[in-house]
């Protein structure tokens, strides 16, 4: 995947020779900007395998409401999906 920094060069540099041509108006070079990346910022940390693994383990049962929460933990440490991706009927 292609880094920000470098394609941002990459259509300030095209604008800038547009301008000139006469392609497009003056000032759009100039407000490309990449956005602010900061060296912390990124995915954030899960949980130890472990961990997961004894929650999951700590829904067994046979009560509905067990096998609701069994399957829904299952559907997050398995297929990695967020807390809004899996809808829970009351």
């Amino acid at each position: 995947m292609p880094r920000v920094r470098p394609i941002e060069r990459w259509l300030r540099s095209f604008f800038r020779h547009a301008e000139v041509r006469g392609w497009c108006r003056r000032g759009i070079a100039a407000a490309i900007d990449a956005p602010r990346l900061f060296k912390q910022e990124g995915l954030p940390g899960g949980p130890a395998w472990d961990d997961v693994q004894q929650l999951v383990a700590s829904t067994g049962g046979e009560d509905p409401r067990d096998i609701r929460d069994h399957a829904i933990l299952m559907l997050f440490a398995i297929y990695g999906l967020r807390s809004g991706e899996v809808r829970v009927a009351p």
